[in-house]
């Protein structure tokens, strides 16, 4: 089970630059916005030239508040390629949320650092990003005892083991979880959420590949 969103793919322009849709390319968590919520698409200003979402840090997000099948508490691997535009403290890129616990892949700390706070655990492997910068940013766990956050094609940090077990019927691009709040200054082409797997071997080569190719980050 996966959910991806690709910012030159699925996204409603309402003719002025403005999004109120971006359609799940996998059928799972087709996002919204209205009004003042709507972030706004570059189909060019991304690295390679590629299609950017930008939202604006104070009431832009778009979002489905009843993905099917649930996401689980169980191994995950999340892609994103992301920048931040201006540093706020636990600002997030991406949520997910259900009755008890959560997720989210988030800024966090004074210093520009990108971590994730998953599953009723706490917020930890921080790694360390430039404001204004594009990475590829990944987050992922085994759902058992560990998770990582990892930036390009580097070194994996290792930290917190997982917390409670939930499922995920709310998905957000752009604000924290609830979509109500923290906000997040930043720009996303692509975030591939993979539930269930952690990927590894030979579809992880060639994931990683194909991020190279088309961003050209690494």
């Amino acid at each position: 089970l996966l959910w991806r969103h690709r910012a030159d793919t699925g996204a409603t322009d309402d003719g002025s630059g403005l999004i109120s849709a971006w359609t799940d390319m996998a059928g799972n968590a087709d996002l919204t916005a209205s009004g003042s919520q709507r972030p706004t698409r570059n189909l060019t200003g991304g690295p390679n030239g590629t299609a950017e979402i930008t939202f604006n840090g104070s009431s832009t997000r778009l979002r489905d508040t009843s993905i099917s099948p649930a996401a689980t508490s169980g191994p995950f691997h999340h892609f994103v390629i992301a920048k931040t535009i201006a540093w706020g403290n636990y600002d997030s890129f991406v949520g997910m949320n259900g009755p008890g616990n959560n997720y989210q892949l988030e800024t966090s700390g004074s210093s520009p650092q990108a971590t994730h706070d998953w599953f009723g655990g706490s917020s930890g492997n921080p790694v360390s990003m430039t404001v204004g910068t594009y990475f590829l940013v990944q987050s992922f766990g085994d759902g058992t005892t560990g998770s990582y956050m990892q930036l390009n094609d580097g070194t994996p940090n290792d930290g917190d083991s997982v917390g409670g077990n939930d499922q995920f019927t709310t998905y957000v691009i752009g604000s924290q979880d609830n979509g109500l709040s923290q906000f997040w200054n930043g720009s996303i082409c692509e975030s591939v959420f993979v539930d269930g797997s952690e990927i590894a071997g030979a579809e992880y080569t060639a994931l990683l590949a194909y991020f190279s190719d088309r961003y050209g980050l690494f």
